[in-house]
């Protein structure tokens, strides 16, 4: 497999992983934000040992929202390194 072709699938893996690190982290956050009745958002009351875990919860999900972004972008970068690259790149054995 030439380098394109590696730098290619790896792209995509990041890509993946960091797409649904994101989606995820975003979809769990919404839910701990509380349930919604129509325009109102009910949640733990501030102060309580719930409250608490929820706002550390939240933390974590906000940091891994943002490595998600981080792991697409480099998924990105990696693919379009590869898209630069001329297929039978040198240094690079083939099969």
């Amino acid at each position: 497999m030439t380098l394109p072709k590696w730098l290619t699938v790896i792209g995509a893996v990041f890509l993946i992983a960091g797409l649904l690190t994101a989606f995820l982290s975003s979809h769990y956050a919404a839910e701990l934000r509380g349930e919604r009745l129509g325009g109102i958002i009910v949640g733990p009351a501030e102060g309580t040992p719930a409250w608490e875990k929820t706002e550390s919860t939240l933390k974590w999900s906000d940091g891994s929202f943002y490595a998600g972004l981080v792991l697409t972008a480099i998924g990105i970068v990696l693919q379009a390194w590869a898209a630069m690259l001329p297929f039978g790149a040198k240094g690079v054995r083939e099969r």
